[in-house]
């Protein structure tokens, strides 16, 4: 839930703004001079039928859920400065144990330093739950476990002003987390985890402004100071990218290089070519379809802590019908445990479906239908969820 890689401010901010356009029901808010205050609420109503995800004894349970959230924001000249709380409060009414209550406080900023050169950042606090894996499925499921968490990233962009039009982009990108768990630390103490990259990106436009293509050298740091399994590993990644603008009909994103990651001890080093990839076709104004992969080596901390080799497919659509809108994303993930004390390889599929209909006056109805399955080579970690809500969100 943490912002992870924060120092990708400035793009976000440009999705932003894109979405804003499309954002047929976002209310105005409340205006003081350059200030903007946008209260919003959000109700829903639903029901879980495996609360911990597990294999065998599931939990099942209606719940009702509260998000509230509150953006202030600036615009003043060349700069925009944001700050946002949103929480998030969840009551089982057949399982009480795994009530919630989660909270973020959020900072980001945006500075333009002349017409070619900006600097983003972001940062943020959390007190949050997730579930707690069971690296044994022989004993019971705990409930949620609460964390601890904080992130800041900084991301600096400047385009290079070249003879015949030309505009390289130079962009630096630094980021750090951590976080701790609070209540399930039997469990969770290996999830503990200490992060901090560095990015650097050099983009060379190839038919401005369609198209860019550069290489991207990444630096992780990835640290578990509790943790008995060898994970804390040093993530090095030389990357080629190829990226379309969104001003056409087409556009997406593709990068991929070696990947190589050292661990400090005992594990031998990872080394792999990673990938990752999205295509975006905006078949008309109202409607579109977004195909994403990648493959990449990562850690799975919370889930039996261990290394893994996953890849991940999701397909997108996006329709708009008047003042109704829809949503359905399928994804697949695939992962392989490697240098791990027991192999496994695992299989996630997933299916989210979200209908919206402006009510008017900033109000909106919805609903929301999910179903996730995992099939896995070990007996004991399969699981099926299947999860519905109705939703009903106001604002200023």
């Amino acid at each position: 839930m943490l912002v992870h890689g924060a120092g990708a401010a400035l793009a976000a901010d440009e999705a932003a703004t894109a979405e804003s356009s499309e954002e047929a029901f976002a209310p105005p808010g409340l205006r003081w001079n350059a200030w903007t205050l946008q209260p919003q609420l959000l109700v829903a109503a639903g029901h879980n039928d495996n609360l911990r995800l597990q294999s065998a004894g599931q939990r099942r349970s209606a719940f009702v859920a509260l998000f509230p959230t509150l953006q202030l924001q600036r615009q003043d000249g060349d700069s925009r400065l944001n700050l946002g709380w949103r929480a998030e409060r969840t009551t089982y009414l057949s399982s009480r144990l795994d009530d919630s209550t989660n909270t973020e406080l959020s900072a980001d900023g945006l500075h333009l330093l002349g017409p070619r050169s900006a600097v983003a950042w972001r940062a943020a606090g959390q007190e949050w739950h997730d579930s707690v894996g069971q690296p044994d499925p022989s004993q019971p499921a705990a409930p949620p476990d609460r964390y601890l968490a904080a992130a800041a990233g900084l991301v600096w962009r400047h385009d290079l002003a070249l003879a015949q039009g030309a505009s390289p982009r130079l962009e630096l990108d630094a980021s750090a987390s951590r976080k701790r768990y609070r209540t399930q630390r039997a469990l969770t103490i290996l999830a503990d985890a200490d992060s901090a990259s560095l990015i650097g990106r050099v983009l060379v436009p190839l038919a401005e402004p369609e198209r860019r293509a550069g290489v991207e050298l990444r630096r992780l740091r990835q640290r578990y100071p509790n943790s008995y399994q060898s994970l804390s590993h040093t993530d090095v990644r030389l990357l080629g990218l190829l990226q379309w603008e969104p001003t056409a009909e087409w556009s997406g994103q593709l990068q991929a290089g070696p990947q190589q990651r050292r661990f400090d001890r005992l594990r031998p080093t990872q080394g792999l070519l990673s990938w990752s990839g999205e295509l975006r076709w905006q078949a008309t104004p109202l409607r579109s379809l977004v195909l994403g992969g990648q493959r990449e080596a990562s850690d799975v901390p919370g889930d039996g802590a261990d290394a893994v080799v996953g890849s991940r497919w999701q397909l997108g659509w996006n329709e708009q019908w008047g003042a109704t809108r829809a949503s359905l994303t399928l994804a697949q993930v695939r992962s392989h445990y490697v240098n791990g004390f027991q192999p496994r390889d695992d299989r996630l599929r997933s299916a989210d479906l979200s209908l919206r209909h402006d009510l008017g006056r900033h109000w909106q109805i919805g609903l929301n239908l999910g179903w996730l399955q995992r099939r896995s080579s070990i007996s004991g970690f399969d699981f099926t969820r299947q999860l519905g809500s109705v939703v009903l969100s106001t604002g200023l």
